[in-house]
């Protein structure tokens, strides 16, 4: 060798400005997972408050057996697991505000969409059976001999609270209708597409034509008490996980609004 060339390209200007870029993207993503969370807050408050008015009722109805003298056991350990299963799930309703407003990122895991249906109606079972409607589950593809195919990757509370937010505007929707006509039917399947699809379908009066237009827009709301952001989460939710979420526009009867998610394609050992 009898000589060579060297070059240098100073990247300390160039890395600083990338730096200070990616951390305003970063303060940017904070404030604005902030202010979801500020229009999150009394939809969330709602949410809450229906474990704890779950709890409340079930420890009322605890107390005046037992006042009574009537207090059978295997009925108070049921009722002791209601309560315990309601408050660790206002519990993980609160922890999972706080990591949104913490920076940190979903969970994301491969989790069934079937199991966190069936994690919900546990939870939705005593408003249900207070409101005297019978909850049908559809499982269409599901055997003893078939695997569950509703995999899919997703942050499990958030989908979960997705799904309890659908049935309880559909159970609030037949509220004034006869008991033996109030029927929650929800339908967990593969679509045709080939994804995760889960569908909600009530016996209530239904949705107006020109409601059904606007039902996703945010404070918009048909309900004297609702704030109208409902709605607007589970779909901004449903999105985030690469999904869709509609209302089918000509039910037959009531009304159905259905989510589709992305499945999970990796192998599960189940």
């Amino acid at each position: 060798v009898e000589g060579f060339i060297e070059f240098f390209d100073d990247v300390t200007e160039r890395m600083r400005i990338e730096d200070e870029a990616r951390r305003h993207r970063n303060r940017l993503a904070h404030i604005d997972r902030l202010h979801t969370l500020r229009e999150m807050t009394s939809e969330l408050a709602h949410e809450i408050n229906q474990p704890l008015c779950a709890m409340l009722s079930t420890a009322q109805a605890c107390l005046r057996m037992m006042r009574s003298g009537h207090g059978d056991p295997p009925v108070m350990i049921d009722a002791m697991q209601d309560i315990e299963t309601q408050a660790n799930h206002a519990a993980a309703i609160v922890k999972r505000v706080r990591h949104f407003a913490k920076r940190q990122e979903q969970r994301l895991a491969p989790v069934s969409l079937r199991r966190i249906v069936e994690s919900a109606l546990e939870l939705l079972a005593l408003e249900s059976r207070s409101d005297g409607v019978t909850v049908r589950v559809e499982w269409p593809d599901e055997t003893p001999e078939t695997p569950d195919n509703t995999w899919i990757v997703a942050d499990s509370l958030l989908i979960e609270q997705v799904v309890l937010n659908l049935c309880r505007n559909a159970l609030e929707a037949m509220a004034d209708g006869a008991a033996e006509a109030k029927q929650l039917t929800i339908r967990v399947e593969q679509s045709i597409d080939g994804r995760a699809e889960l569908t909600v379908k009530d016996t209530g009066p239904g949705i107006h034509p020109a409601d059904a237009e606007r039902i996703f827009d945010s404070f918009y709301t048909t309900k004297s008490d609702g704030l109208g952001i409902g709605l607007p989460i589970c779909r901004s939710i449903v999105e985030a996980h690469g999904g869709n979420l509609w209302i089918d526009p000509s039910p037959a009867r009531g009304a159905v609004i259905r989510f589709s998610l992305p499945l999970h394609l990796e192998p599960i050992s189940q």
